[in-house]
């Protein structure tokens, strides 16, 4: 039987594998999507980055270093639109054979491709985007 410094150790090594691991995948993507994200093909949704698949956690406080939440009423953001979710709508849309409609909407930004749209101008886009797939542009 493994006594716990060993079982200790192991865990931190696979540990530091996992974000090694993670940390290449993401490069890989990021690399690639780059190289094909304007192709006239891309369809379907992309892959998760395994980074989201096994999530973050903050580290933990002790409760003398807890700060006293802020009871005062907010306003909920609105969710962020991310290039992630725009570029899923361009793909589908794309994929139903309205790649030169995707490209105006691109320009119209003020970007020769989707990476270099403006993040302020994403809801836009997508609202925009969506309007191509309800045949109303």
């Amino acid at each position: 039987m493994m006594d716990f410094q060993t079982r200790n150790q192991l865990i931190s090594a696979w540990n530091q594998v996992a974000i090694y691991v993670c940390e290449q995948a993401q490069a890989l993507e990021d690399d690639w999507y780059e190289q094909v994200e304007d192709h006239a093909g891309m369809i379907g949704d992309r892959p998760i980055p395994a980074a989201r698949l096994i999530g973050t956690s903050e580290p933990s406080r002790s409760p003398a270093h807890e700060e006293t939440p802020d009871m005062s009423p907010v306003a909920e953001p609105e969710p962020a639109v991310t290039l992630e979710d725009v570029r899923g709508v361009l793909a589908g849309l794309s994929a139903q054979g309205h790649t030169a409609k995707v490209r105006e909407l691109i320009v119209a930004v003020g970007a020769d491709k989707l990476s270099d749209v403006d993040p302020g101008k994403y809801g836009w886009l997508l609202e925009q985007a969506k309007g191509i797939g309800d045949g109303t542009h």
